[in-house]
């Protein structure tokens, strides 16, 4: 790895243990018990111990980085890497680790923060970043839609790529909007198409290009 590659690795996880510390910092105004699970509505419905709930999130988030890392700097195929999908992998843990527990430190100092429609807010502007990227994801083993229909052909690969791409970035901002008129019950069904409409579609292509193979 390259310095500059071996410095951003460091800024991603010290950021993603962050929260430690700023959590140690608010321990005086902290309560004994803090929530740390919330339903679609934002109402708290699980809590942890203080020390618990200081740990637990940033050392979550900072193991999830070490998966998304590792993956991407030992895929066999890591050259073909978007360097902007490669930086929304690797950023992403931190900035969502980071948004979470302020949100869940200033709930449990009894400040009205609206946790589910700031957090289904970012999810939406994620989806749209990696929408609009997605077209231009060459074929690998840890980004994009990999099924065996895109890892075996390069033009299946790119259709579907580019039909996901319009999906997700039409998906992203549905929820962008979701939370902030109520609409939950759209979370689901949302995530559900923009994971299972693009496999559908590349074992379209695949079936479409079996029954008419091209003429040599």
């Amino acid at each position: 790895m390259k310095k500059k590659q071996i410095l951003t690795t460091i800024a991603q996880f010290a950021l993603c243990l962050l929260p430690i510390a700023y959590g140690f910092l608010l321990w005086p105004w902290l309560p004994e018990r803090i929530p740390t699970h919330f339903n679609a509505a934002g109402v708290a419905d699980g809590y942890q111990g203080k020390l618990e709930a200081i740990l637990w999130m940033p050392l979550f988030f900072c193991a999830m980085e070490a998966v998304v890392a590792l993956a991407l700097r030992f895929d066999p195929k890591a050259e073909k890497h978007s360097a902007a999908l490669r930086a929304i992998g690797l950023w992403t843990m931190p900035v969502l680790g980071n948004l979470v527990q302020a949100c869940v430190f200033a709930l449990a100092m009894g400040m009205e923060v609206p946790i589910t429609q700031l957090i289904l807010t970012g999810v939406g502007v994620l989806v749209l970043a990696v929408g609009n990227y997605l077209p231009k994801c060459k074929q690998n083993y840890t980004m994009g839609i990999r099924v065996p229909w895109t890892l075996d052909d390069p033009e299946n690969w790119n259709k579907t790529h580019r039909f996901a791409g319009y999906l997700w970035m039409i998906g992203g901002a549905v929820l962008l909007l979701t939370p902030w008129f109520g609409l939950y019950w759209l979370l689901f069904p949302v995530l559900l198409v923009l994971v299972l409409l693009p496999i559908g579609y590349s074992f379209f292509l695949y079936m479409r290009k079996k029954q008419n193979p091209p003429q040599n």
